[in-house]
């Protein structure tokens, strides 16, 4: 009989799920929730089942030539559902056309928590976004979020100080437990006054997170961090986030199958540029006691893609505890 019916639910609701409204609104599937995805999404609870996202959409806020724009913004949220990750951390979402694009298409799928559809002007030229380029879209409810933007100093690029980058602090509850997710993006540049820049930011995002308790927290920081993995080159950044403030790195050890900045796969990176992975799902030493990855790997890599990066998949099973506070 507990078989049969959430069967039987899932026959009666179906037509329901089938003409949801196009006006849903934001951050509340209503519907869509009481339907097959609730049912999916409670399975996945009871097994302790999590798979995340990080992804640079290169959603610069001015049109340019031979980047496609048009194509890539109208069906990245078409693509982005093919993947069906529970948790997706967004960068570079500058251009407004995008991210209107993107919550028109997810809305249903997915809860969001800040305005992302507010814009800022830069100079009369561009409309950019309020959070730095960043979006996190969950399966399950965001019940805070906080954008907290890098601080600049007199050695900062006009470019970066356009872009206002910082990071975005998602408090998401995943069954009886939270999941804090810090999506960022850090300062772009391959020489040592851009690394440096990259330490400061990491420096003050970690004295941020110790300052509001989330250091002994089930927490994921992922994003854009624009650093070398060390199995490409060097990076003090890396060592920094892993040694210094000890969080772990889903995968310490890669491949080329690996790399999110591939000039060989990917047509829109330039073809002096190295293969390197950019793009990392790094988690707290709490975090790290309490699941074991299942499957991780490179994702959004389409044929013809919709980036200048791939994205970065880790899928993980949690395990049970108490609901943090």
């Amino acid at each position: 009989m507990h078989r049969i019916l959430p069967l039987f639910i899932t026959f009666w609701l179906f037509p329901i799920f089938l003409i949801n409204s196009e006006t849903t609104p934001l951050a509340i599937p209503k519907k869509y929730w009481n339907t097959l995805e609730k049912i999916e999404m409670e399975r996945k609870i009871e097994n302790g089942a999590l798979s995340i996202i990080s992804y640079n959409t290169w959603g610069l806020p001015i049109n340019l030539s031979g980047h496609d724009q048009e194509r890539r913004f109208g069906s990245m949220g078409s693509a982005i559902l093919e993947v069906q990750a529970d948790i997706v951390a967004l960068q570079e979402t500058f251009h407004p056309e995008l991210r209107l694009t993107l919550l028109q298409d997810l809305h249903k799928h997915y809860y969001t928590y800040s305005d992302y559809r507010s814009s800022r002007s830069i100079l009369g030229l561009a409309q950019m976004d309020l959070y730095g380029g960043l979006m996190t879209l969950s399966k399950y409810p965001i019940e805070s979020e906080k954008f907290f933007p890098y601080p600049v100093n007199e050695s900062t690029s006009l470019i970066e100080k356009a872009g206002a980058k910082g990071f975005l602090i998602s408090k998401i509850k995943f069954g009886e437990q939270y999941v804090f997710v810090v999506n960022t993006h850090l300062y772009a540049g391959n020489h040592p006054k851009a690394e440096y820049q990259r330490k400061l930011q990491v420096e003050y995002m970690h004295q941020t997170l110790n300052q509001l308790g989330l250091q002994d927290k089930t927490l994921v920081l992922l994003g854009d961090f624009n650093i070398h993995h060390p199995c490409v080159a060097q990076s003090e950044v890396y060592d920094v986030i892993t040694k210094d403030f000890q969080y772990c790195d889903s995968k310490p050890m890669i491949t080329d199958e690996d790399y999110t900045m591939d000039s060989v796969k990917n047509p829109f990176v330039n073809q002096k540029e190295p293969r390197t992975k950019l793009d990392y799902i790094f988690t707290s030493s709490v975090f790290a006691a309490k699941y074991e990855i299942v499957n991780q790997a490179r994702t959004m890599t389409h044929e013809n893609p919709f980036s200048d990066h791939f994205g970065w998949r880790v899928d993980v099973k949690l395990k049970r505890y108490k609901l943090e506070q």
